[in-house]
């Protein structure tokens, strides 16, 4: 089993917090990463193994409020009505 060491970082990348994770492989252990940004709401995280950073990955952030068309846009003509 490997140990990484997870580095949850905030939207200036300063480090936040850090956890030892172990895992199998890569994949499981961007699976665990991604769980512990989630819960301690990091913005982004970083995985170590020794001294080499194998993974580093941001986490989407929310989608920007779909916004309703106005009445005075929704009257506008477009180009198919040309």
């Amino acid at each position: 089993m490997a140990e990484f060491r997870c580095y949850l970082l905030d939207r200036n990348r300063k480090v936040v917090a850090i956890e030892t994770i172990r895992a199998l492989a890569l994949p499981r252990a961007v699976t665990k990463g991604i769980l512990a940004a989630v819960a301690r709401q990091a913005a982004t995280f970083e995985l170590w193994r020794n001294n080499l950073c194998v993974y580093t990955y941001d986490l989407p952030s929310a989608p920007p409020a779909q916004t309703q068309p106005t009445a005075a846009a929704a009257n506008q003509p477009d180009a198919a009505d040309y």
